[in-house]
């Protein structure tokens, strides 16, 4: 791999760049040329004998290695906009090998095909996330509430839902924030969901609190108020830990290389959602680009993944903004901003799994009184002083009444087409009667 030269394009803003490939006596024939660039970007090859090849990237993200017969120098031609700093570095290489510099060796994640050690643990924490001890993060919501604005407003807003999160494969406690602040006390900013073991629990504005067992046959298979109101409740975590792909259930995500393919229901209709991440050398990936494909409709987002020095975990974004691509008739592609999350604290487990406590929802209880109901049997009951349960409601959907069959007597029929044939012989011959004064007045007026 002595005679091989790799370089990595990031592009800001999209451009087209030229990559030509001309005579020179500085780099060795036999030697490979590795590229990794956004599709957005035409390719243009030139061999030193040949004619120019020119051909359009296709995917998300586009490898080119081609093995030379001849000396090779790499040049950059810009076709318009502005050329980002990781292009002047492809620069600076082409350069050095004109000049006979020598070239940084290859580290092992910057080859095509292999993964750096970042961007494996970026693709585990999504297919499998760690036991979380805490979580906290913001997500920005549109500045009047409401429907996220399509006109590309929605990136000026500043205002945010807070939330935090504990959570393992058997336990999780969910909640809103009203600030980041209140993630050390136990006050209740109106939503709650609670996991541990078997037992499950939902708090709803307004404070009622709503307990089941999942062992209980009463509640599978069951799509009731209170089940539908948990998983949407859910939408902030899902999104969060998934890395801002939306509804996708936890750890359901599986890769392949650098793609992932995954199905679920929404609304009772079968969502297919496809990924591939944009990967940046030895970093964590710098972007990942999502289509989600119900039956009658694609939707295309991109993710684009910032990070921060403060985060104690180097292969995690702080900062995750999805964009909804649109494309104009002339195929000219258009980025809108609809969601941004940015995580303000993270811990992961040292030592998993977390003790059940760490879900417990007694602190919060305590300190707010919640009503509490409990659902079993298909409906809701509340436990009284002494211990046992008085039903509240039903909550299984209501059989639809049986309608009786309307029975006539014959004589009952009889009457009824008797006087059916009573009232058409007397529209007719109203009507006879009207033609023909009809036709009187005609006759007056001919005389």
């Amino acid at each position: 791999m002595n005679n091989c030269l790799m370089f990595y394009i990031r592009i800001d803003n999209y451009i087209n760049i030229i990559i030509s490939i001309e005579h020179a006596k500085r780099f060795p024939a036999g030697g490979t040329l590795l590229g990794t660039f956004p599709a957005c970007l035409q390719t243009a090859i030139k061999p030193t004998k040949g004619p120019r090849a020119t051909k359009r990237a296709q995917g998300d993200v586009n490898h080119m290695r081609l093995t030379t017969t001849d000396a090779l120098t790499v040049s950059f031609q810009k076709e318009g906009g502005s050329i980002s700093r990781a292009v002047g570095l492809g620069l600076f290489l082409s350069a050095a090998l004109s000049v006979g510099l020598p070239l940084p060796p290859l580290q092992a994640g910057d080859m095509p095909g292999s993964e750096s050690p970042a961007l494996e643990q970026f693709k585990q924490f999504i297919s499998s996330p760690p036991s979380i001890r805490n979580l906290v993060w913001q997500q920005k919501v549109p500045m009047e509430g409401g429907q996220r604005p399509l006109d590309g407003t929605f990136a000026l807003s500043t205002r945010f839902d807070y939330f935090q999160a504990r959570w393992q494969t058997n336990g999780m406690l969910f909640r809103r924030l009203n600030r980041p602040e209140d993630a050390t006390n136990y006050n209740f900013a109106g939503t709650l969901v609670s996991v541990s073991d078997h037992q499950h629990a939902l708090v709803e504005p307004g404070g009622h609190l709503t307990t089941w067992d999942d062992r209980d046959p009463s509640v599978s298979g069951k799509n009731i108020s209170v089940f539908y109101t948990t998983q949407l409740a859910l939408d902030p975590l899902r999104e969060i830990l998934n890395l801002g792909t939306m509804r996708a259930g936890l750890g359901t995500i599986r890769w392949d290389g650098n793609r992932f393919r995954t199905e679920c229901e929404v609304d009772h209709e079968r969502l297919l959602i496809t990924g591939e991440l944009v990967p940046s050398g030895d970093a964590p990936p710098i972007a990942m680009r999502v289509c989600y494909s119900f039956p009658h409709q694609t939707n295309r987002y991109v993710l684009r993944y910032g990070y921060a020095p403060s985060l104690k975990y180097p292969f995690l974004p702080a900062t995750i903004t999805n964009f909804w691509v649109t494309e104009t008739r002339r195929g000219v592609e258009t980025e809108i901003e609809l969601d941004q999350w940015r995580i303000l604290a993270l811990e992961l487990a040292e030592a998993p799994p977390l003790p059940a406590q760490t879900f417990d929802l007694a602190p919060f209880q305590g300190q707010s009184h919640w009503a509490t109901r409990i659902y079993t049997n298909g409906a809701l009951y509340t436990r009284q002083t002494n211990g046992t349960l008085q039903f509240v409601v039903s909550l299984n959907a209501p059989k639809a009444p049986l309608i009786p069959r309307f029975r006539a007597s014959p004589k009952t029929v009889y009457a009824c087409w008797v006087g059916l044939n009573f009232g058409i012989f007397a529209l007719m011959l109203g009507a006879k009667v009207q033609e023909q004064t009809q036709n009187r007045k005609n006759t007056s007026y001919e005389i």
